[in-house]
């Protein structure tokens, strides 16, 4: 949405021109719906997850107490045994809750880093375009009086000719020209 309004902001003599004004806020204002249940739907699936977790460690502890509990009743385990099992079972909760809000905190981040990553392709493409453009070529005229030299007459021919940026996908194969 920022970027779009950038854009807008940045092509504002060019929207008036072509009378789009109309189109530009219907096609921003559907961006902004879409960003609006993106992040109504995080924010779901974050409660959701958060809660999952609570529940979890919630849950847990509770249900090694009740069977613990159970078992030291009927003499299988000693209560120390619990309390031990019960000790480790916290030790292994509180890493996972760090590292679960790490893990909420990195998600939330990569989209930020994915603007700045926009903004930095942005600023190489406008670096590029600011960059002198090629110098003009030399007359053809000398090449010209060479092909006559060879009876071309000045015309040039390529016969079923490949090309291709990369090797494995071409992108002009067997094409032929004057």
């Amino acid at each position: 949405v920022a970027s779009r309004l950038q854009d807008l902001f940045h092509s504002t003599f060019i929207i008036k021109v072509f009378a789009r004004e109309r189109g530009e806020v219907h096609q921003l204002v559907r961006r902004m719906i879409h960003f609006l249940r993106s992040n109504l739907q995080i924010t779901r699936l974050g409660l959701l997850s958060s809660l999952t977790m609570g529940t979890i460690a919630t849950l847990a502890p509770l249900g090694v107490i009740w069977y613990g509990g159970y078992q030291v009743i009927h003499g299988e385990i000693s209560i120390g045994m619990l309390f031990a099992f019960n000790m480790y079972l916290a030790y292994l909760f509180n890493p996972l809750r760090s590292l679960y809000g790490t893990v909420q905190s990195v998600q939330s981040s990569l989209a930020s880093l994915e603007r700045v990553f926009e903004l930095e392709d942005k600023a190489r493409e406008d670096a590029v375009r600011a960059e002198p453009g090629p110098e003009d070529a030399p007359a053809v005229t000398a090449f010209h009086r060479s092909a006559e030299r060879f009876g071309s007459g000045g015309r040039l021919q390529f016969e079923e000719v490949d090309f291709g940026y990369q090797p494995e996908r071409q992108v002009l194969q067997e094409v032929s020209f004057e």
